[in-house]
């Protein structure tokens, strides 16, 4: 049996990789699988997810990660007890995974990868809640006082001295105290924050929790982030997003900013990030709309380090045009350089008998008035008295 089907022939080393699905399937007995086709065949996208399903897998529980290629397209397809183990959270990471990857090989690694992450983290919990089941007492005794983990544990903002701030990180990048992000993938959330931070020099985090305890969601957001030591390099350059869980017309969403984040991320960025956060958080899709969030400001500050290079980049570029012309003509010995027009006619060939000018018409340039686009950073100061940027709110 094949858990890689890989019928465009991209894959360049297909054997590690059904290893690699053969141990996964060994351990917890769900097929993790990838198949490469070429058309969508005239059916939807969960049409064709179906028909490649039964026509080409033949486990009883799999996930089925199916990469179009006329349609560009991915398709999650689960099966069996797949069905009750992964989440459309799960789909949307495993796709991410994926698709953020170099190569083919480097994706399909991936998502296998983050599909075992996942097995493990719900067979791992699976196999706690039985156990509780089974010894009336221990559960008694959980229900009472339930076992706490880091990300269990409210955030709470103590009365700090301004200036007073951690020097290291003391919390993840990703905390979720409200419990509304699936316990298994706040690590997948967790590594990907990581490697986005070390990639751009900027932390990317956020925090989930049920209430900010009377205090303004932004300053609780700038201090959460200054007291708790975020931020990358000696500016503690970053972003953190915030979210407070609550009834509908009561959640909020902020984002605050400091160090070069500032100045990368503007009013306008945050007001359009949030827009598209709460997009997915009013459907209760809150792993995805934290990747939303890394995902755009990512793209954010992605360009503006781009931009840096465009000025150096167009000086080198004309350099070197300059001096291969300047080259190909020094070559050219033939070409002579004449001043005066008559020297291209030749004698006696034109003679102009008369000369006079016709107006033919008006050429009228019609520039609109530009709009007042331009978005800066607006600042404030926290409570430990650094500058931050940010803003959010409220739905």
């Amino acid at each position: 049996n094949e858990f890689i089907l890989d019928f465009e022939n991209v894959v360049s080393d297909k054997e590690p990789l059904e290893l690699k699905a053969q141990e996964i399937f060994d351990a917890y007995g769900v097929a993790v699988i990838y198949i490469r086709s070429s058309d969508l065949e005239g059916m939807t996208g969960a049409e064709y997810s179906q028909h490649m399903y039964s026509q080409h897998v033949p486990f009883e529980d799999a996930v089925v990660l199916i990469d179009c290629a006329e349609a560009s397209s991915y398709y999650m397809h689960y099966a069996g007890r797949a069905e009750s183990i992964f989440q459309s959270a799960d789909g949307n990471l495993m796709m991410t995974a994926f698709d953020e990857a170099g190569t083919f090989d480097d994706g399909i690694r991936d998502y296998l990868n983050l599909a075992e992450s996942i097995l493990l983290q719900r067979s791992s919990a699976t196999r706690e809640l039985v156990l509780l089941e089974d010894n009336a007492a221990v559960q008694s005794v959980q229900e009472e006082q339930p076992l706490l983990s880091l990300t269990d544990t409210q955030p709470e903002i103590q009365e700090q001295v301004p200036g007073q701030i951690a020097g290291e990180r003391q919390l993840p990048l990703v905390v979720d105290t409200a419990h509304v992000v699936a316990p298994e993938l706040i690590q997948a959330l967790n590594s990907k924050a990581e490697a986005i931070s070390e990639k751009y020099k900027c932390e990317v985090a956020a925090l989930f929790v049920k209430t900010t305890n009377g205090h303004d969601p932004l300053a609780y957001a700038d201090d959460f982030y200054d007291y708790n030591g975020y931020g990358y390099g000696e500016n503690d350059d970053g972003l953190l997003a915030l979210y407070v869980d609550g009834a509908e017309g009561e959640r909020e969403i902020y984002i605050t900013t400091h160090g070069k984040a500032i100045s990368k991320i503007t009013d306008a960025d945050i007001d359009y990030i949030t827009d598209l956060m709460i997009m997915y958080l009013s459907d209760g899709d809150y792993a995805w709309a934290f990747e939303t969030f890394v995902d755009e400001a990512t793209d954010v500050v992605k360009v503006s380090v781009s931009l840096i290079w465009i000025p150096l980049s167009l000086g080198i570029g004309m350099l070197v045009v300059f001096f291969v012309l300047k080259t190909m003509a020094s070559a050219n010995k033939s070409v002579v350089r004449k001043v005066d027009a008559k020297d291209y006619v030749r004698s006696g060939s034109m003679v102009v008998t008369g000369s006079y000018d016709n107006f033919l018409f008006n050429n009228v340039t019609r520039v609109a008035r530009p709009k007042n686009t331009s978005s800066g950073s607006s600042t404030h100061t926290s409570s430990s008295g650094r500058t931050h940027g940010g803003g959010g709110k409220r739905f």
